[in-house]
């Protein structure tokens, strides 16, 4: 029986794929289980401890780094809602970034009037996470 070539081409890849794949795979013979039935060729079956990968990998150090990730963004996102909900800002000409690392926020960009400068400090001020408010806003009209 002689296959069409549009079959045989494709299945010609499927088998040199699939010993390619396989091909690697191999019986390991040394494998120690689990549960230590099978011990090593010393007949011992205690385990050795895996080396301590230090503090900078630890999973508390990873927990506190993330949970100030958490903080940080929380403490952005309550700024800008009461700086969005503000009526002392013209929002339609004004553009306020929020940046928060640690317990410092940044205030960045372009506000309108030049009484909403002072409202979006004032309202980043107000917020329970924040002990340092650097505001860089510019008075004026957001760049179109």
């Amino acid at each position: 029986m002689r296959l069409h070539s549009s079959v045989a081409l494709p299945l010609a890849s499927l088998a040199l794929l699939s010993s390619l794949a396989l091909g690697g795979c191999k019986k390991n013979d040394e494998a120690v289980s689990d549960t230590g039935a099978n011990p090593p060729a010393g007949g011992s079956t205690t385990a050795t401890p895996a080396p301590n990968p230090g503090p900078a990998a630890s999973p508390g150090a990873a927990a506190n780094s993330a949970a100030g990730s958490v903080s940080n963004a929380g403490v952005t996102a309550k700024i800008k809602n009461a700086i969005n909900l503000s009526s002392a800002i013209d929002h339609k000409k004004s553009k306020i970034n929020v940046d928060t690392t640690d317990t410092e926020v940044k205030l960045m960009g372009t506000v309108a009037p030049a009484t909403g400068k002072a409202a979006a400090e004032k309202l980043a001020k107000a917020n329970a996470g924040t002990r340092k408010v650097v505001d860089q806003l510019t008075v004026g009209a957001k760049a179109p």
